[in-house]
């Protein structure tokens, strides 16, 4: 569930954007074919925009870049051997506080990068916090 709502955020995101730059332009050309939030699919997905890497510029106090990125990767895996039947998957509570929080402190700061490229590329900020 965890993964499913980190990419809906993404999508979300992304519509957001594509709404702040014009009205008509249709989010589910880019995102109908986005799966799985793998952060270099998620780079690639915000490259329309003009953001270079994206997921490559997010961390945090005792998180770094790398720490992220595999954690992220590592519940996009998790997620998918559980869906598609993988026999001994085993997820400990640790493991799912472990992503949360990861997921956590990803959106907030990924929010801030897409706001940012949208008032270079609008002059405004499209959202405000």
């Amino acid at each position: 569930m965890l993964c499913a709502h980190l990419e809906g955020y993404l999508e979300d995101l992304m519509s957001e954007a594509l709404s702040a730059i014009h009205t008509d332009l249709n989010p589910k050309t880019l995102t109908g074919s986005f799966h799985n939030p793998w952060p270099d699919r998620v780079d690639d997905l915000f490259a329309f925009l003009g953001m270079s890497k994206p997921c490559r510029q997010i961390s945090w106090q005792r998180a770094g870049n790398d720490a992220v990125r595999s954690n992220l990767e590592r519940l996009v895996q998790t997620r998918n051997r559980i869906a598609h039947g993988t026999v001994g998957v085993t997820v400990h509570m640790t493991d799912i506080r472990r992503y949360r929080g990861y997921v956590e402190g990803f959106t907030p700061r990924f929010d801030r990068l897409v706001r940012q490229q949208m008032r270079a590329l609008t002059g405004t900020y499209p959202w405000s916090y």
